[in-house]
């Protein structure tokens, strides 16, 4: 499989003029070779079974070397649900049975790993299923030397507690593939998690280096800047002062996504990316907006707390505050709302499981309360509990999944399920995604339906016009398509079309 790449000489001095940018976009690149589309079950790769598109990406991501990029690197942005883990696990496997280097090693093993700390335990499982000679353990205490011994495979959550100082790194070139699972994960270059994952990356910098999201850019466009970084691959955007300059916009307040075409050529160009959505692969989804009145007894309770949070706009804390009040003012009307209405689905449907996804904890706990049979997983539920959580629910042993974003909005498999219904909204268009999407994905043999209540006149309804803007923004650089605002109901029309119009 090859490629022809035609360089981008010197496109970030042309930030004084985006007429010119939006021009290269358009003739950014040109692709030869194979294309990486296919369906179907054709084969495997190192013994990994795969659908064909899935391995068509692995051979991508193993013999494809992006301009300027130290080793073999892919950012692997297909949708939710579409087997990402495997196809990472495959090329790191694969890569291993390659080529040898002068010093007897190859790129693929041993293999280092961030995840989320709920999906740990899903990694380790996959490893030993897909790879049952491989040697693999998680490692909690990185302050220990020798902690990447006797391991091909060596899991650390992102969650980890050892503290940056005190971490014990593994000799230079140790590990000679670095994974990264829900990589939006790593957003923020201050936080402990990613100042952990850049700590690592800088022990093996010629390692091959494949990072996966679903959704790349989980609110803002400047999320991806960590993750070209990761991928050593910054320095061809120009850095990040100049990656804001050409492809972020600020509209009130808010970053928007600027030159959107550009930036998809130069993450296909770059960072090795691939993309591919569900549509034709999977079950239909359908989301409903389902408005709903909002009681009269806390209208004036979220009065006095809107105009509170007037009265804080120009300072961003004190405001984000304010707002989280009015949302969680919210969220406690809704809860007498979304009991009877959970009530009302498993009456009309007895033989229906049902995921139920909220923000708050208070609320969730409400919940829990009124249905007790419920699986309840959230951020004080315990690790070995969520997993046998998940595993009971797609074994039928519960009809109600109770479940947070943080906790339970990512990388599970749920689709023992095919109903959906947010009792909360999320902040961004990203975490609805995840969330709806724990039903919507491989395994899954029903249509789905997502189910969004929501308050007329209310934050709730700013919202949900937030969510659909941001998931536009994130379709354009991520897909390279333009997107409607109506797309975002898919099959789905009715009265809620004005509200997505306004």
């Amino acid at each position: 499989m090859g490629k022809k790449y035609i360089q981008l000489d010197n496109w970030y001095d042309l930030s004084d003029d985006p007429d010119r940018l939006e021009e290269k976009a358009e003739a950014a690149l040109e692709i030869e070779g194979e294309e990486i589309e296919a369906d179907g079950l054709l084969g495997a790769v190192s013994d990994i079974p795969l659908f064909d598109f899935q391995e068509a990406s692995v051979k991508h991501m193993t013999t494809v070397m992006p301009p300027g990029a130290r080793s073999y690197i892919c950012l692997l942005a297909d949708e939710q649900g579409m087997g990402k883990t495997r196809q990472l696990i495959a090329a790191a496997v694969e890569l291993d049975k390659g080529e040898k280097l002068s010093d007897g090693s190859s790129f693929g093993l041993p293999v280092v790993v961030f995840a989320p700390a709920n999906l740990c335990g899903k990694w380790e499982d996959d490893f030993r299923e897909l790879t049952p000679h491989l040697r693999v353990k998680q490692s909690g205490r990185l302050d220990r030397p020798g902690w990447w011994e006797n391991a091909d495979a060596v899991i650390i959550s992102y969650s980890n507690s050892t503290p940056w100082d005190d971490v014990a790194l593994p000799p230079n070139g140790y590990f000679r593939c670095y994974l990264a699972d829900e990589a939006h994960y790593l957003k923020n270059p201050k936080t402990a998690r990613t100042r952990l994952a850049y700590l690592i990356r800088a022990t093996c910098l010629y390692a091959a280096c494949f990072i996966a999201s679903g959704t790349p850019i989980y609110s803002r466009p400047s999320d991806l800047i960590t993750q070209i970084e990761l991928l050593g691959q910054l320095k061809a955007f120009g850095g990040a002062g100049r990656f804001r300059r050409n492809f972020v916009a600020t509209d009130r307040g808010t970053e928007r996504a600027k030159n959107p075409g550009l930036l998809h050529q130069m993450l296909r160009h770059y960072c090795n990316m691939i993309r591919r959505t569900k549509d034709g692969r999977l079950t239909p989804k359908t989301r409903n907006l389902l408005p709903v009145t909002f009681p009269r007894e806390v209208v004036e309770e979220y009065r006095q707390l809107a105009a509170e949070a007037r009265q804080l706009r120009q300072d961003k804390q004190m405001y984000l505050g304010a707002v989280t009040r009015m949302r969680q003012c919210l969220s406690t009307a809704k809860i007498d709302w979304v009991a009877t209405w959970i009530a009302d689905f498993f009456r009309a449907h007895p033989d229906r499981p049902l995921l139920a996804f909220g923000f708050f904890v208070e609320t969730l706990e409400q919940l829990a309360r009124r249905f007790p049979d419920a699986a309840v997983y959230y951020g004080k539920t315990s690790k070995q509990k969520k997993e046998e959580l998940r595993k009971d629910f797609q074994a039928g042993k519960y009809r109600l999944f109770l479940g947070n974003f943080v906790s339970a909005g990512v990388g599970l498999d749920l689709f023992a399920a095919a109903d959906v219904v947010f009792f909360d909204l999320p902040w961004t268009a990203s975490e609805l995604f995840q969330a709806e999407d724990r039903v919507h994905r491989f395994g899954q043999t029903r249509p789905v339906t997502v189910h969004i209540p929501y308050f007329e006149g209310t934050r709730d309804e700013r919202q949900v016009r937030a969510i659909v803007r941001r998931a536009k923004d994130a379709k354009l650089v991520v897909d390279g398509q333009v997107w409607t605002p109506e797309s975002f109901l898919e099959a789905s029309r009715g009265a809620e079309g004005a509200l997505l119009g306004s």
